[in-house]
Formats: C-alpha cells, structure tokens, sequence
C-alpha cells in the first residue's frame, strides 16, 4: 500500500517531495501553481531540474505513476455552459498538463466541474458531460504523445457538480476519443458525502461490486483516503481525520485490503493543524491507514503459514477496548511494515521469516490480527490468500 499526502510547494515544489520521505510517506499531490489563479508563470528549468532530482533522489523515478500526483486549479470548469468560461479553463488546464509532462508527473487530477443548469435534471447532466468530453478531446489533441493521464475524481454531487453518480465517470471515460488519456481518482470523503455507504462489510463489499462493473477498479490512477466531516448523503465537502468521521472503518479497510490497489497512490487531504495523537496529523493518518494493511497482511501470513482452509476464524468476541490493549507496538508494527514490504516484492519465504519470528516473540498479537482479520474479511481462501501479495 503506497499512502501520501497533499503537500504544500511553498519554497519550491522539490521541497514537498522532501517532505513526504521526511514523513515518511510514500507518495505526494501537489498544485504545480497557485491553484485559485488563472493566471500562471512558466516553469523554469532550475525549478524542473530541481523537482526531478528530488523524484530520483527519493527513489520514485523508477514508477513516477505509484508516487507522483498533480491537482489542477479549482478554477478549471470544461463542463460550462459558458463559452468563454471553457477556453478559459481549457488553457488553463492544457498548461497544467504541459506542467506535469515537463515535471515527470504522471497523473493529474481534476474535478468533472458543474453543468450550471437545473440540479437533478438528466438533460442538463448529459448536455455538461458532452462539454466535458469535448473539452477533453481538445487537450488530448493539442497534447498528443503526452503520459500525463487526465485522473477525474468523483464529487458530492452537491448543486449542478457532475460526478457524483459513478455512471457520470463511465459516460465521460466511454466518449472521450482517446480514453487511455483518462482514469479516475476516487475520493472516500466526496463518496461518503454523496451517498455511497461503505461504512459497514457488507456494504463496502456491495458498492465495490457495483463501482467494478459500473467504472472498474483498473481504472482507478488516484485514490483520496479522507474521512468526511457530513453524514452519509450530506453532500457536504468537508474532510476529516482517518476513524473520526462518517466513512466508517470498512470504508477505509476494503481499500487497504484490495490488491487491485496495491499500487495506486492513496493521498490524504486531511487537515494539516496541530497535532493528532500527539503527532504530525499526516504521520498519524498514515500509521492508521497502514495498520488497517498490517491487519490483513498478518492474517494473510498466518493462513500460508498453517495452511488453513478456509480462513481462521475467531470465536471470541473482541470489542474495540480490547483490540486497542492488545494492538502491536510502534516497534512491532515498523517490523509488520517491513514484511509486507519483502512480501511486496515476492520474497515469501523472507518474509514469513520476520512474521514467524514476531509472533513467536507476542503470542498475543497472534491472537488479535486473527480475530481482527476474520472481522475485516468475509471470506477467502488460499487462492485469495496468496493473490493479495501480488
């Protein structure tokens, strides 16, 4: 699992790549420009020699498109019906995909923008979305041999704003002419706020299989791990700390457990002040969602280890106290990190090496990455077993 955070360039945009590796992070979004401005300065060669060198130095230039994220100006609106208001947002977001091909970044995010006529009305919908395609038709020309992938994010759906339903982003990928040109980021938080329930097992499950044949994971570049502030169905655009908002836990753990997003970077916008269980909120956010993986990732090598068939499963009752008393340490879940990085990359046998020699050091961890693994999953078996390390 590859987890970053939308970083602030304020210095020079090198500077936020780091500050991921300083956090710890394993990718990064950022604005190439003030994003609230239509105006732009050209990138100067200093400041892409500089970026580049900072990429390489961190090691992401091998798979720029597991580490690198780019969002466009909030500004930006193809979907107008305005004439104007599109070749304003087309230059501008043709300059920020020039950007992001000079800077080696491969994916850019950019929200589907607003139709501006009745809210809810189908017509209005199809007739912005045909306007979004056409705009995007034009960049992807002007824009011919480029790798910088257009990433559309899923909104709250708030207003007239396209891209609430997940049938907005397959009509909009299924027109375009050159549709390898664009993929999605989806964003937990604006699902949330929109109405999709993915707070409970089941129902993560169920809006999973509906996204894969409405949209299909594969094409998922980008996802949002932000907790929303509003309830379910709120449309309200507010973004909270990983655990304290409306997503639920299973929101969060059905995308930390699927191996189809093993190597999407999942960037978190969460709020930046002050401290979050003692420590930078980006640390902490990141140590949550990694936890959620480690969860899996342990029960997943008790499995191989055993040979079970199907999954352990626990016959006590665990409540949320009890998890916490027993949880691993921060030494305990550096060296889990490990492992699953040497599983990660197919050394097995490594791998349950350190996981064998862990829990024969706390038994006890045994005992609640089982019993929590059984919880966050229904079912599987060894196939599923050994297709998550993948």
């Amino acid at each position: 699992m590859l987890v970053g955070s939308h970083l602030s360039i304020a210095g020079g945009m090198h500077l936020a790549i780091h500050d991921a590796v300083r956090l710890g992070l394993d990718c990064v979004q950022v604005f190439t420009k003030n994003q609230r401005q239509w105006k732009w300065k050209p990138l100067t060669d200093d400041e892409t020699t500089n970026f580049r060198a900072a990429v390489t130095e961190a090691g992401w230039h091998v798979h720029p498109e597991r580490h690198l994220v780019s969002h466009n100006s909030y500004l930006v609106n193809l979907a107008s019906p305005d004439a104007d208001m599109r070749a304003k947002s087309r230059a501008l977001q043709l300059q920020e995909t020039e950007r992001c091909e000079q800077l080696g970044i491969p994916s850019c995010v950019m929200h589907p923008g607003a139709h501006l006529g009745k809210a809810g009305i189908a017509a209005d919908e199809e007739a912005g979305i045909r306007r979004l395609v056409v705009e995007l038709d034009a960049i992807h020309q002007s824009t011919k041999g480029y790798r910088t992938v257009t990433c559309i994010e899923n909104t709250v759906g708030s207003g007239t704003n396209l891209g609430g339903p997940l049938e907005h982003l397959a009509r909009i990928r299924g027109a375009v002419k050159n549709p390898e040109r664009v993929a999605f980021c989806f964003d937990t938080c604006h699902a949330t706020a929109y109405g999709h329930d993915t707070s409970t097992p089941a129902k993560a499950k169920s809006f999973w299989q509906s996204f894969e044949s409405i949209v299909g994971r594969a094409h998922v570049r980008v996802i949002h791990v932000n907790d929303s502030k509003g309830a379910i169905g709120s449309h309200l655009d507010r973004h909270e700390h990983l655990g304290g908002g409306a997503c639920g836990k299973p929101c969060f753990a059905a995308i930390a457990h699927m191996s189809a997003f093993r190597h999407v970077p999942m960037i978190m916008e969460t709020p930046k002040e002050g401290k979050l269980r003692g420590r930078d909120p980006d640390r902490a956010n990141a140590a949550w969602l990694r936890a959620l993986s480690l969860v899996m990732l342990t029960s997943v090598a008790l499995t191989l280890m055993s040979g079970c068939r199907p999954w352990a499963k626990s016959d006590t009752e665990l409540t949320a106290a009890r998890v916490g008393a027993i949880a691993p340490t921060a030494e305990e879940s550096d060296r889990l990190r490990r492992a699953q990085g040497v599983a990660d990359r197919g050394d097995y046998q490594e791998a349950l090496v350190e996981f064998r020699s862990l829990l024969a050091e706390n038994p006890r961890l045994v005992d609640v990455q089982v019993a929590v693994g059984s919880l966050t999953l229904e079912q599987g078996d060894i196939r599923a077993a050994q297709r998550s390390y993948e």
